[in-house]
C-alpha cells in the first residue's frame, strides 16, 4: 500500500513539472526530495524513479523522431508554399493554447479532490468550452490573419487545423 502512495506521489510530481528528478539529487545519496515531496529514497524508489525517467524521456525521444519523420514526409508531398502555410497556421494555434491555458491539468493533480468523478467532470467541461472558444476565435480570426499575410488558404487552413482544440478538449482529465 506504501509503495503504491510512494508511486502515485511521484507521478504526480512528474506530471505537475513536466520535468525528470535532476540526477544529482539520486546521485548525491540524500535521503529525501530535498523538501519537495518528502519521499524517502529507498534503493526500490531509486529504481522505480530511474526506471519512470527513463521511460519517459524515451517516449519523448520517441515522439519527437515521429514528428521530425512527419515533418520530413511533409516537405515532400507539400510544395514549400503550403508548408510554410502549415506552418504558419500551427504557429498562430499554438500561440493562441499557450495564451489560453488554464492549468486545468495541473490543477487536477495538486486538488485533493484530483479523483472525485465531479471535480473532473467538471474540469472536462472546461477543457471542452475552452477548446469550443478556441476554435471560434481561430474561425473569426483566420480571414484577418489571411489579409495580413496575403493569403486566402490561410483563410480555410487555421480553422481547419484549429479544430484539433476541440478534440484536446475532448480529451480525458483522468489521464
Amino acid at each position: 500500500q506504501q509503495n503504491d502512495t510512494d508511486a502515485h506521489h511521484f507521478h504526480q510530481f512528474i506530471k505537475l513539472h513536466f520535468i525528470i528528478l535532476p540526477c544529482s539529487l539520486l546521485a548525491t545519496g540524500n535521503h529525501s526530495f530535498n523538501g519537495l515531496t518528502g519521499l524517502p529514497l529507498t534503493d526500490d524508489f531509486k529504481h522505480r524513479a530511474l526506471r519512470g525517467a527513463t521511460f519517459v524521456i524515451a517516449t519523448y525521444g520517441l515522439s519527437q523522431a515521429i514528428r521530425l519523420g512527419g515533418n520530413l514526409v511533409l516537405t515532400r508531398l507539400l510544395v514549400p508554399e503550403f508548408f510554410g502555410i502549415i506552418g504558419l497556421a500551427q504557429a498562430f494555434i499554438m500561440g493562441l493554447v499557450l495564451f489560453s491555458d488554464i492549468g486545468i491539468g495541473p490543477s487536477i493533480i495538486r486538488s485533493s479532490r484530483g479523483k472525485d468523478p465531479v471535480f473532473l467532470n467538471t474540469a472536462w467541461t472546461l477543457q471542452i468550452i475552452r477548446g469550443l472558444l478556441l476554435w471560434t476565435l481561430t474561425l473569426v480570426l483566420a480571414f484577418p490573419i489571411a489579409n495580413i499575410y496575403n493569403s486566402p488558404l490561410l483563410a480555410w487552413v487555421i480553422p481547419i487545423v484549429g479544430f484539433n482544440a476541440i478534440l484536446y478538449g475532448l480529451n480525458s482529465t483522468t489521464i
